[in-house]
């Protein structure tokens, strides 16, 4: 009788515990669809990141050429200025 009694108690208690363990089963496949999810997102972010810091390393480069070329088109401007006060002072 005891042994009976035992068992069902057993059986119930496995019942209530399988019962948990699919929902808990259920609950790390969701975390898990999460987790890969943002894996994707991150990989997407860092993606981006790059792209942006590799426009702004072009940006600066175009700009750095550009004052190169705006330093060069001063000295001629004060080349050409240096001559145009030669030739006013000895007219």
């Amino acid at each position: 009788m005891k042994a009976e009694k035992d068992i069902i108690k057993l059986a119930s208690s496995i019942e209530v515990n399988e019962g948990t363990y699919e929902e808990y089963e259920g609950e790390v496949r969701g975390l898990q669809e999460t987790l890969q999810e943002l894996q994707t997102y991150l990989r997407e972010l860092k993606a981006k990141c790059n792209d942006a810091q590799q426009a702004a390393d072009n940006s600066k480069e175009d700009l750095d050429e550009l004052k190169k070329e705006l330093d060069g088109k001063e000295e001629q401007i004060q080349e050409f200025l240096k001559k145009q006060v030669r030739r006013w002072s000895s007219s």
